[in-house]
């Protein structure tokens, strides 16, 4: 199915079908990774390609020096280079998880506002990092600068592969953290709990209505509940969050909010660096395909939220806000790209760079920090 859909023409086409026809096959927006075990219930995905974003030119020329050093030391302390890591995600229930927290939410808003911070804090206890490497890796030879051993054997029946715990004093890994190496290529590196959940359930590929198959992209956020993002907090409980009552800007925000979490089964925010040139976009497919007045509602809803953006983005340039010149531009640029489209019920919105996006940063196109 091509072109955007609207309720009127959806209407059309549906009534002339006999039978109903049956629910619209979205395409591949979002996980498995490839070789990536995944928590079962997972629903939050954050997945970099790691050597594609450390080798990009255009990164390298932004990333401070310090950041650069820091990352090449990695090959003393641990025997890796962050170029040879090919991918890490991070990955659990962090959506289910916020979404419970927020039914305790209190009423009053200062209260609500210090226990969201509390729940945001929380929630990286409920992920594991999955790291994928591009060569063989012994994790038990590591050594912690004084010497000893860094991680820890420790023997449980029934593991496949081998389970480490972080050796206290190395300044490495807190105790807390369990590491498993279910392959040569592959660390994961998480809390006991969610660490030995990886090993018993471990998944993949990973299904789920409206993301099968496999994502691309440099770097990718992804929230994808089992049951669509209705179980996100509500417009109403959000906006506790704020004293008094909400500012118009806010309450037409949320507003849009609620049409998504109602009518988008999840989201995924994408980055490509090796297109060309880079893009970025923005995925939600339909809870319901075959439901028109709702695919309807979140088209309007992302609408608004794409001309929000531009308005925002050509006064962040217009005033400055402290930004280079160049990155004001930038920004104006980028939003002025943005294209709505809808295909097979789901939405997408894709933001462009411009051709000469190394030269208005100020670098001569096919440079890098190197020449």
């Amino acid at each position: 199915m091509a072109a955007s859909l609207s309720a009127v023409g959806c209407v059309d086409r549906l009534a002339a079908q006999e039978p109903a026809a049956a629910p619209v096959p979205r395409p591949a927006v979002a996980p498995p990774f490839p070789g990536s075990p995944l928590l079962e219930n997972a629903d939050f995905f954050l997945h970099l390609r790691v050597a594609d974003a450390w080798n990009d030119p255009t990164l390298a020329d932004l990333t401070p020096p310090a950041v650069r050093v820091a990352g090449d030391s990695m090959a003393g302390l641990y025997g890796l280079t962050l170029a040879e890591v090919e991918s890490l995600t991070l990955t659990g229930p962090v959506v289910a998880y916020v979404a419970a927290g927020f039914e305790q939410l209190p009423a009053e808003a200062e209260a609500a506002q210090a226990y969201g911070r509390k729940l945001g804090e929380q929630a990286y206890a409920q992920t594991v990092g999955v790291i994928r490497l591009s060569r063989d890796f012994d994790l038990g030879a590591v050594t912690a600068p004084d010497g000893e051993p860094a991680f820890v054997k420790v023997e449980r029946k029934g593991v496949a592969g081998s389970l480490f715990v972080g050796r206290t004093g190395t300044q490495v890994w807190s105790a807390g953290l369990y590491l498993w190496q279910p392959d040569a290529r592959t660390v994961a590196v998480g809390k006991k709990q969610r660490i030995l959940e990886l090993q018993s359930n471990a998944k993949t590929p990973l299904t789920r209505p409206g993301f099968a198959g496999l994502a691309e992209g440099t770097l990718q956020l992804i929230l994808a509940p089992r049951d669509g993002l209705s179980i996100l907090p509500t417009d109403e409980s959000i906006a506790v969050l704020e004293a008094g009552e909400p500012p118009p800007e806010l309450a037409a925000a949320l507003k849009r909010y609620d049409a998504v979490r109602r009518y988008a089964a999840g989201i995924a925010f994408t980055l490509d660096l090796k297109a060309d040139p880079p893009t970025v976009t923005v995925t939600l497919p339909a809870l319901h395909p075959d439901q028109p007045k709702e695919l309807a509602e979140l088209e309007t809803a992302v609408s608004g939220w794409v001309s929000e953006f531009k308005t925002t983005a050509i006064n962040t340039a217009a005033a400055g806000d402290g930004l280079p010149p160049a990155f004001g531009a930038l920004i104006e640029s980028v939003a002025a790209s943005a294209r709505q489209t809808t295909e097979d019920a789901v939405v997408k919105v894709t933001f462009t760079a411009p051709s000469d996006l190394r030269e208005q940063l100020g670098q001569p196109i096919g440079t890098s920090r190197e020449e």
